[in-house]
């Protein structure tokens, strides 16, 4: 009797498997006192009762084969095919446009900032205000774009 687990502890049968005793709970199988740890241990007819549960939910849960697949040609097929790579052009080309629009923005930025410095070169002070605030700009914007570069390669 000293050896004996508390009253309501797992017990182990000789194979090492934990079964705990209940009386009737959450886990325990249709019909018996105790849960078990693994589906040999099942009696047949609940074992029976959760496969048929089982494959019945399988139906609903899972998705069925949808029947349109089986009219499904090459020429549609085909058609898809086209329509993602002229999708990729599509896509390309406005890469393509949007770096062109940087590069056109940056000249006329660079343009404008020497045209507004040839304008003020006889006042000295004032020109050195403007470049202070450019160069100022220029060290803001490129640190936001190789900000947004690292957060990109991250994602």
């Amino acid at each position: 009797m000293d050896n004996d687990p508390p009253e309501g502890a797992p017990q182990e049968d000789a194979d090492g498997r934990h079964a705990e005793a209940t009386s009737t709970g959450p886990g325990a199988p249709v019909g018996s006192g105790e849960t078990v740890d693994r589906p040999d241990d099942m009696p047949t007819e609940f074992k029976q009762t959760v496969q048929a549960v089982m494959m019945g939910m399988s139906g609903t849960v899972g998705r069925p084969y949808p029947p349109f697949l089986d009219r499904v040609t090459e020429g549609h097929i085909t058609e898809m095919i086209r329509a993602a790579n002229q999708d990729g052009q599509r896509k390309a080309e406005d890469v393509k446009h949007a770096r062109l629009f940087g590069l056109y923005y940056l000249l006329a930025g660079v343009l404008g900032f020497l045209l507004l410095v040839a304008m003020l070169k006889s006042d000295t002070e004032l020109c050195k205000d403007i470049v202070k605030g450019f160069a100022a700009f220029l060290m803001g914007f490129a640190g936001g774009y190789g900000y947004s570069q690292k957060r990109r390669a991250s994602d």
